[in-house]
């Protein structure tokens, strides 16, 4: 099952990082909100995977929304989640 803002239903790529991280008592799962602004230019499906591309430099998107738009630019607002304090 896929979810609207890509990934799997349960979190796959995620559950693999905590699990990696799991030996490190210091490192936990934090939420991030991030609003970008992105060019509209592409197909349906050029544009998602372009939004989840840019998504990913913050963080695995747990949901992402296109919350307006202005001309020939898109805003976006995501959640994203990141494993904090684990050791490289």
């Amino acid at each position: 099952m896929e979810m609207a803002g890509g990934g799997d239903c349960c979190g796959h790529d995620l559950v693999m990082e905590l699990e990696k991280n799991a030996a490190d008592a210091n490192a936990r799962l934090a939420t991030r909100f991030v609003r970008m602004t992105i060019d509209l230019g592409g197909t349906g499906v050029e544009l998602r995977h372009h939004i989840e591309t840019q998504l990913s430099a913050y963080g695995e998107p747990l949901r992402w929304a296109i919350t307006s738009v202005d001309g020939a630019m898109a805003h976006v607002e995501a959640v994203v989640t990141v494993v904090v304090g684990a050791q490289p």
